[in-house]
């Protein structure tokens, strides 16, 4: 029975897979690759009674021992293993090969000396013959062993130089010759020189598929610095080819990246079954499992991305089904809970996600839903703000402002900005935002706030009834202000001269009183002063009019104190006669003078002052009483 390539492609890989080095048996015994059938029984005989006696097996450690040491049970299977010729010929592939006779560089290497027999390869690779190739094989392998079992497999530089030293075993001759002559000293007729020839085509696939899984694992482990490493060995190797011809092609490394993307997202999609099974059987964790999904997925989801371009199935279908199972988890969560905050962040994480035009569409169809939803509870907001005090009805019409942009521009980018829902929002939007600003002009009066924010909502109503509504508040407001500016301008500027500053304090009063009504005998009545402003020349052109009746005045209480004093002291009747009759004619000049500036022409303007004509008209009297 000849071995077929499928079965020689996967023996290779399973051997790949499960670590070519840490479990090579040859290793493990501490036997050399040509060792014959007499050693390897040796060697088992040796374990078996090292394991009776419970004591280690002294010289087991050969070459590179494996650290820390393997049980001696695991040895003996290992062993065991080589008695399968397929197998065991696979393991010498997979191991160091001693050029014939004494080799230096096995010497060195049974010696801890790594360094050394690394430098004697490299000299001895462009030796023509046999060595040359031996060379690079045991090159292959120490370098490989470094990646993986070595701080240097952090670096590219190992992995690169291991695959450019198989790509020159691959090619050469004498590699493939010293293999074959290994095959017929085992004398098994399943490794004739098909399947050598079998085996040296696939090595490049099984290589290649070394970093393909360890990208997997890396990704598996969230070890972003092993995925970083090994894709970069694949992209840079993949330039290194194209100069040369060998062993290794630009197509055979994009099999291997491609390998490494099917594993990727089917990873992808175990995450997304399972977050998305715990979504629907625990709808109340529905965002905590889709956020948790993309954690899952994050670093895989990466390294998919630079394995595979946009536009490839394998990766843009791994990227949408990410974006489905959000959308279920979310509609679950949703639909328990109302949390559209949570959603909101997710489909935020989300829609860089999106490979395709029906993944894009899904999303974004839940995006509306949920910023229609969310405009709906910010006017629902406003309104129970307004309700409960309508002094903070400017600020509550800010906020509805203010937070509406972020959805209203969900639906602007997915629907278009003449897409009827965002027609409709704009309005809704527009319509609360000017009730709540009605209502706090109505209780504070505050103009300035009120025109303010019914300019930011005037380019929102879109539909004709609150264009309607709107544009009636607005003028409303302009009306206001209008009146408001004049009473100012009747307030500040002198209402005499019609032309100075009113000034503080020297306005004109008039005293009022109205609601006269008996009591008994006696009367009650309310009284008011009415300001008239005046500038300051109105002021002192009036004072001086009104100087001849405090000179009247003061007169006459000067001639009444003296003329009593006097009538004290002298008890003298002509002179009481004198100080009567010159007190009386000082009255009846100061009355008449009382008289002449009560219907003084120069205040017959404080009469018409609009605010003294409103009061004269709603029933008010002129005078301090009745």
């Amino acid at each position: 029975m000849v071995v077929t390539a499928i079965s020689v492609a996967e023996v290779l890989g399973a051997l790949i897979d499960d670590s070519p080095y840490r479990h090579n048996a040859f290793r493990l015994g501490g036997l050399r690759v040509d060792a014959t059938p007499r050693d390897l029984r040796k060697r088992q005989a040796e374990l078996e009674a090292g394991e009776k006696l419970g004591v280690p097996l002294a010289g087991v450690a050969g070459v590179l021992p494996v650290r820390p040491a393997p049980e001696l049970a695991d040895v003996r299977t290992a062993l065991n293993h080589l008695r399968d010729p397929v197998n065991r010929l696979m393991q010498e592939l997979f191991w160091f090969w001693p050029v014939d006779g004494d080799d230096p560089a096995m010497e060195l290497l049974a010696g801890g000396d790594v360094s050394g027999a690394s430098d004697l390869w490299l000299r001895q690779l462009n030796r023509s013959g046999p060595t040359g190739g031996i060379a690079a094989h045991n090159l292959a392998i120490l370098r490989q062993l470094h990646g993986l079992e070595t701080q240097l497999g952090r670096c590219v530089e190992p992995w690169l130089e291991g695959l450019s030293a198989w790509n020159t075993a691959i090619d050469s001759e004498a590699c493939w010759d010293r293999l074959l002559s290994r095959a017929r000293h085992i004398d098994d007729r399943r490794l004739g020189p098909e399947t050598i020839a079998e085996l040296r085509r696939a090595m490049p696939d099984a290589l290649l598929g070394m970093h393909a899984s360890l990208i997997v694992r890396g990704a598996e482990r969230g070890d972003t610095a092993a995925v970083d490493v090994h894709i970069e060995v694949l992209d840079r190797f993949a330039r290194e080819v194209t100069r040369y011809r060998g062993a290794f092609t630009a197509a055979t490394i994009d099999d291997a990246r491609r390998s490494a993307a099917r594993e990727l997202a089917a990873r992808l999609t175990a995450i997304t079954d399972d977050e998305v099974e715990t979504a629907v059987d625990q709808p109340r964790q529905g965002s905590t499992a889709a956020n948790r999904m993309l954690d899952r997925a994050n670093l895989s989801l990466c390294a998919l991305d630079r394995l595979r371009a946009p536009g490839d199935p394998v990766r843009d279908g791994a990227h949408d089904r990410l974006v489905q199972a959000a959308v279920v988890c979310d509609a679950r969560h949703y639909n328990e809970t109302g949390d559209l905050a949570a959603s909101e962040t997710l489909f935020a994480r989300v829609g860089p996600i999106a490979a395709t035009e029906a993944s894009r569409k899904a999303l974004n169809d839940a995006r509306v839903t949920v910023a229609e939803a969310r405009i709906g509870w910010l006017c629902d907001n406003a309104m129970r703000d307004v309700d409960a005090d309508e002094r903070t009805g400017a600020e509550a019409a800010r906020q509805l402002l203010d937070r509406a942009q972020a959805p209203l521009g969900v639906l602007r980018e997915v629907r278009g900005p003449s897409d009827e829902r965002l027609r409709k929002q704009l309005d809704r939007v527009a319509a609360r935002a000017a009730s709540c600003v009605v209502a706090y002009f109505n209780q504070t009066g505050d103009l300035e706030v009120a025109e303010q924010l019914l300019a930011r909502v005037k380019p929102l109503a879109l539909m004709q009834e609150t264009k309607d509504v709107l544009h009636e508040n607005i003028a409303t407001l302009a009306a206001i202000r209008r009146r408001r500016e004049k009473a100012a301008r009747l307030i500040g500027t002198c209402w005499f001269c019609k032309a100075g500053d009113a000034a503080d304090g020297k306005q004109h009063n008039v005293a009022l009183h109205t609601d006269v009504a008996r009591r008994g005998n006696t009367k009650h009545w309310q009284s008011l002063t009415a300001n008239v402003p005046r500038c300051v020349d109105c002021w002192a052109e009036h004072n001086r009019k009104k100087a001849p009746l405090t000179t009247y005045t003061w007169v006459h209480v000067a001639c009444w104190i003296g003329g009593f004093a006097s009538l004290i002291a002298a008890n003298n009747i002509p002179a009481i006669w004198t100080v009567f009759i010159v007190c009386l004619l000082l009255g009846m000049l100061t009355l008449l003078e009382v008289m002449r500036l009560k219907n003084a022409a120069w205040l017959d303007p404080a009469m018409e002052f609009p605010p003294v004509q409103q009061l004269l008209n709603e029933g008010w009297r002129i005078g301090v009483r009745p």
